[in-house]
């Protein structure tokens, strides 16, 4: 396809999509005027909302009370504890966990009881996802006061029919010992046999019962006068209006399971190339067609990527190795979550690399790529130690890995100008050498070439041995190791 083919084509999907919104999107709601009907994070930001009676300006615990009733009476979960509104502690949305992932919503009630929601609303598993969260929960986080969990009920909300992919529940072809596998009801060890949680898959339709039902019982509220004036002109009515306008999503959310794609977002998916030529070609980029689509285009693309990456280091036949000198070791990626919050730029960790001798503990060493900012811009690597509350890595033995590799990271610097460092850190900005202008959508696309599947990989990878194989970087890496082989031992 051409150039001009492209455009044309674009400005068929274009007024298609513009009948698409005359059509069906035409009633006012709230949600679809902040463009929030099809984002997983507001979604899971109204529902908590919600079903938290004590931080909320609703005031209302009859959304968690009838929430609390009918989820705990379904016949499966029925073995979690009988909890109530009044031993509901704490409500949080995007909580995060020791891994730095975000879990959509938890509910923390008494008796170190939790019900952990992931909403999925049109986005994809993530790796390891369920898996981390059920451990985390269970480690407990004695930095942050949080107990181990003594009864964990794992909710998976999602418009289809799916249950949690074995990728999120852990299992992947680099890694067949260590994941869950749902069991009645259950989330089983696949190994011990061991639950370790409860589970519940929950729909869109459950959902909007849950709000009907509490809107019926609202309504019979606001009539009541309180004084000269109803409950409901007291403020009542205006809860009643945001339920009702929510549950208008929701019903095109049931009605339509699979979400009508975009059709401008479907042209420029099927043609990257042409669509960052186009892109880069257009002055006026947000007011433009593929600027209405092309954050949404950049995360599929930045995705798509990265679980390409990943499945390729899963293989068995997989020989990369980020640091010469263990070519015997297997090398894991993970994918910690990223909300977008973060003002340190250098913390927006999206990749961590690291051996195989780490992957049963809670600490290791190992290459972490990052960006300068939310849109993939400056991609940058970085040598790092990377170590969580765990039984072997206690208070005092941190302090003094911590003292060690001062030391070490100070006597290493030598004269390299590619290298940074701050504190026990090494870091390369821009490895990919990306142009003024340019980030890591841009280089996907260029490099990626259909007819060869893992080209695109393999060159990413390449980038990350040219760094690992630095001998400042050897050196830190090795002397990292020694040290904390020596403290753990």
């Amino acid at each position: 396809m051409t150039l001009r083919e492209f455009k044309k084509e674009l400005e068929v999907a274009s007024l298609a999509h513009q009948r698409d919104v005359e059509i069906g999107r035409s009633d006012f709601n709230l949600f679809e005027a902040l463009s929030l009907e099809y984002k997983e994070v507001y979604h899971s930001a109204f529902l908590a909302y919600l079903l938290d009676s004590t931080e909320s300006s609703h005031y209302q615990k009859i959304f968690i009370e009838i929430f609390l009733r009918k989820l705990l009476n379904e016949e499966s979960i029925k073995r979690f504890p009988k909890i109530k509104a009044k031993d509901i502690e704490w409500v949080q949305t995007e909580y995060p966990t020791k891994e730095n992932r975000r879990i959509d919503i938890l509910i923390a009630c008494k008796g170190d009881n939790y019900i952990l929601i992931e909403n999925k609303v049109y986005a994809g598993d993530q790796n390891k996802q369920i898996k981390d969260y059920v451990e985390d929960l269970l480690s407990g986080d004695r930095k942050n006061g949080r107990a181990k969990a003594k009864n964990i009920l794992v909710v998976y909300l999602t418009p289809y029919k799916d249950d949690p992919s074995e990728m999120s529940l852990g299992k992947t072809r680099g890694n067949v010992k260590r994941f869950l596998e749902i069991k009645n009801g259950k989330l089983v060890d696949h190994q011990s046999k061991e639950t370790k949680a409860l589970y519940y898959k929950m729909d869109y339709h459950w959902v909007e019962e849950w709000l009907k039902e509490c809107v019926d019982e609202l309504k019979v509220e606001a009539k009541k006068e309180v004084g000269e004036s109803t409950k409901g002109e007291n403020g009542l009515n205006k809860v009643i209006f945001g339920v009702e306008q929510y549950l208008e999503i929701l019903g095109d959310i049931n009605e339509n399971i699979a979400k009508k794609p975009n059709p401008i977002l479907e042209v420029a998916e099927k043609n990257p190339k042409l669509a960052l030529e186009l892109y880069r070609k257009t002055e006026n980029k947000e007011d433009s067609d593929l600027g209405s689509i092309w954050k949404e285009f950049s995360e599929g693309v930045v995705r798509k990527f990265f679980n390409n990456l990943e499945e390729y280091l899963d293989e068995e036949k997989s020989e990369f190795c980020a640091i010469e000198g263990e070519k015997s070791e297997h090398w894991y990626l993970y994918q910690p979550q990223n909300d977008g919050t973060q003002n340190n730029s250098r913390r927006w960790y999206r990749l961590r690399f690291f051996p195989k001798q780490y992957y049963e503990t809670n600490y290791f060493v190992g290459l972490n790529v990052f960006y300068r900012d939310s849109n993939y811009g400056s991609p940058s690597i970085d040598l790092r130690l990377k170590f969580n509350e765990c039984e072997e890595l206690n208070e005092e033995k941190v302090d003094q890995i911590e003292t060690r590799l001062q030391d070490v990271f100070v006597d290493l610097k030598g004269k390299n100008r590619l290298l940074n460092r701050a504190g026990q850190t090494y870091w390369q900005e821009n490895f990919l050498g990306l142009k003024e202008g340019e980030n890591l959508v841009s280089w996907i696309i260029e490099n990626d070439d259909p007819e060869q599947k893992d080209l695109v990989v393999l060159k990413f990878l390449e980038k990350i041995q040219e760094f690992g194989n630095n001998e400042i970087i050897k050196d830190a890496y090795n002397e990292c190791n020694k040290i904390i082989e020596e403290v753990t031992k």
